[in-house]
């Protein structure tokens, strides 16, 4: 080796060594300069201080626990009703306001307890405990509030002479217009007074608006109305009827209406849930002929079917209205039967009629109607799924046209890190982040979070996410900024996105997260970046038979990349003194944190339009810490004596007087809530608990 090679192979050598190669104090004195990023009380205590700079971090949970019904439920969409396992990702429900929202994400929930729930009506439907459910109290308001079925239980069923809880009922059903054959008037009127058993439709009435009805269609298919005896009338072709086809004949075959009796009548399904208009006319059909209208209080419909009793209950509810079934038995002719009656309820009975003599200006001035829940019992354990749902309230409509209910813990990070002066990135590879998200949580700056998501026109796909954020992680100013993927499991490889493949399965999205999470492994720590991923915990066949087992998507590798792994084991409603529902209790697992602890527990509090409550999370950590005195009810904190600089001497003048006590955590929260600097004391003190 020349004597030039030699010092350009030891200049090398040193430069390598100054860039690349540090002794352990070196490091060791980097890492103690890395700041945390706090979460709120709970978490930060659990965590050992929060989240690190320049770590990965793992937030894990199955999706959208609770809110779901068995698989066999039915759910009402624009084409009709499907049951809850065959409906997909991208569907329209039908919503009870009369319109219809997309359906967002499907989340099986596996095998859970199954109750009934059964109305007054005699109408039913079946949901897990946690289901949610919109209810007012049956006391003459219409305060409406969102509650679990397990909070609706807990709180009775009844009161003393009545029920105690209601749900209002569906506008009426937004469902798509079919191609009618029938004019669904005239249908209507033939399955009510029709006959049907012969090889020509008959109608059987005497009052002449019907008839005309009747005149205007058969001339409109080039038939006659020809009267038979007495109110009987035959829709035919006359003498000519060889040459000709009769339409409504054919037409009634093809619905396999042609033939039946009176017992064997039913609604065909294209007419059932075709679009309101078409509805209404086979109502006023149904009801002139065999309905009856107490004068606009209430209505009654009367048939020997049983289907057709169950299909005009079902045409009645997507309507708008409430409708009851009695059976009673029958004599006609010497022989005996069932008949059935329908009690129909409706703030416009009127409206189902088109008969002058069976219509009435009268309306329903009473309070508008409901449904009042009768009981609630346990009937199995069943597959359940809930689904998730682009409206407001999330409510939809379910079996007999029930009303039923169906990212911001991240945001309220967010907003810490902003209040830090941290950049937070966001991506929103699931798409399905709202404005309620958005202003649902105290102290975020919109204008100051970057969020990277696909436009309609352009659908981002994982490789083009991953890329974008790599080279927002290696951008100067973000430097210790937080990076948000919400979440993996939505990521969309190229391939899949082509359509190289069908079904559910995503071709090499573990192996892009793994090789993405090794080639950005050496970046986020001299960065200083903080990235979340949000995981779904998906379903996987145990060894043990009919028992599952759960694991975080995005592949097994992607797992080893994670210094902070936090799971949430399971949420409930927060209900407040008076029985509101004001936010969401969640309860998390730390199964390994950067700051040195794992294993541990915590519990958060979520307050809607809001966001994280740190009051309270500190008034339930002072209780376990003892750093309150506490006697009974009352709250004492006579450590405070100590912190007359911090806090100042007027209020300490005032705390004095109330002997440093509050009666109840609700007095506690409201007087922290009004002064910051007695938290900040109160954190101090449980500074001394970390680690």
């Amino acid at each position: 080796m020349s004597k030039d090679s030699d010092t350009a192979v030891k200049k090398s050598l040193k430069n390598f060594e100054r860039d690349f190669i540090k002794t352990g104090r070196e490091v060791f004195e980097e890492k103690c300069r890395l700041k945390s990023l706090s979460i709120s009380p709970s978490l930060d205590f659990a965590l050992n201080g929060g989240l690190l700079e320049g770590t990965w971090v793992q937030i894990v949970g199955k999706a959208k626990t609770g809110k779901a019904q068995p698989l066999g439920s039915i759910v009402y969409t624009p084409s009709g009703p499907v049951k809850m396992s065959d409906i997909k990702q991208g569907d329209k429900v039908c919503t009870p306001d009369g319109k219809s929202a997309k359906i967002l994400k499907i989340y099986p929930q596996g095998v859970k307890e199954v109750y009934k729930v059964t109305f007054n009506d005699n109408t039913s439907a079946f949901c897990c405990k946690d289901h949610l459910w919109k209810v007012a109290k049956n006391n003459g308001k219409n305060e409406y509030v969102v509650l679990s079925l397990e909070e609706i239980l807990r709180k009775g069923l009844k009161y003393h002479d009545r029920n105690k809880w209601k749900i209002q009922l569906t506008e009426p059903v937004k469902f798509n217009r079919r191609q009618l054959g029938i004019k669904p008037y005239i249908l209507g009127c033939l399955i009510g007074d029709g006959g049907l058993t012969h090889g020509t439709p008959m109608i059987s009435s005497a009052d002449e608006e019907i008839l005309d009805e009747f005149r205007s269609y058969c001339d409109s298919i080039g038939a006659k109305l020809r009267h038979r005896s007495n109110y009987d009338y035959a829709i035919s072709y006359g003498a000519d009827h060889k040459k000709k086809e009769n339409l409504l004949t054919k037409e009634l075959r093809n619905l396999k209406l042609m033939g039946c009796n009176s017992h064997q009548k039913f609604i065909p399904e294209d007419y059932k849930y075709s679009d309101y208009l078409d509805r209404l006319d086979l109502a006023r059909g149904l009801m002139d002929t065999d309905g009856f209208n107490d004068k606009g209080k209430t209505g009654e419909y009367t048939t020997v079917s049983k289907q057709l009793s169950k299909d005009v209950m079902e045409l009645l509810q997507s309507l708008g209205y409430k409708v009851k079934i009695k059976m009673r038995e029958t004599k006609c002719d010497g022989k005996r039967f069932l008949s059935y009656r329908l009690h129909i309820s409706g703030n416009d009975i009127s409206n189902i009629f088109s008969l002058t003599r069976k219509k009435f200006d009268k309306k329903r001035i009473k309070p508008k109607l409901f449904r009042s829940i009768k009981s609630v019992e346990q009937v199995a354990s069943e597959e359940c799924q809930c689904i998730e749902l682009d409206s407001k309230d999330h409510l939809y409509l379910t079996d007999n046209f029930i009303v039923t209910h169906n990212t911001s813990t991240i945001l309220q990070i967010a907003a810490n890190a902003q209040a830090e002066g941290r950049n937070v990135v966001y991506l929103d590879a699931e798409g399905r982040i709202k404005k309620y998200n958005l202003c649902g949580v105290k102290g975020l700056d919109l204008d100051k979070m970057q969020l990277i998501q696909s436009d309609g026109n352009t659908i981002l796909t994982a490789e083009m996410f991953l890329n974008a954020l790599e080279e927002k992680i290696k951008a100067p100013e973000n430097e210790g900024a937080l990076f948000i993927i919400d979440s993996l499991s939505s990521l969309i490889p190229a391939k899949e996105l082509e359509g190289y493949v069908s079904g559910d399965f995503r071709p090499g999205l573990p192996k892009i997260l793994s090789n993405f999470c090794k080639r950005m492994g050496q970046v986020v720590p001299k960065t200083k970046a903080i990235i979340i991923g949000i995981h779904h915990l998906i379903s996987t066949q145990s060894s043990m038979p009919g028992s599952k087992q759960w694991t975080a998507d995005g592949g097994v590798k992607i797992g080893y990349q994670y210094d902070t792994m936090m799971q949430v084991s399971h949420s409930k409603d927060w209900i407040d003194d008076n029985g509101n529902r004001i936010g969401q209790e969640i309860n998390w697992k730390i199964l390994t944190s950067s700051q040195g602890t794992d294993k541990t527990n915590a519990i958060s509090y979520f307050r809607f339009n809001h966001g994280l409550d740190n009051v309270e999370e500190i008034v339930a950590l002072g209780d376990d810490f003892g750093i309150f005195n506490k006697k009974g009810a009352w709250y004492y904190m006579n450590f405070l004596e100590n912190y007359k600089e911090e806090i100042g001497e007027q209020m300490l003048l005032d705390l004095q007087e109330k002997k440093y006590g509050f009666q109840g955590k609700a007095k506690l929260c409201s007087f922290l809530n009004d002064n910051p600097s007695v938290v900040k004391v109160i954190e101090k003190e449980m500074k001394e608990f970390l680690v």
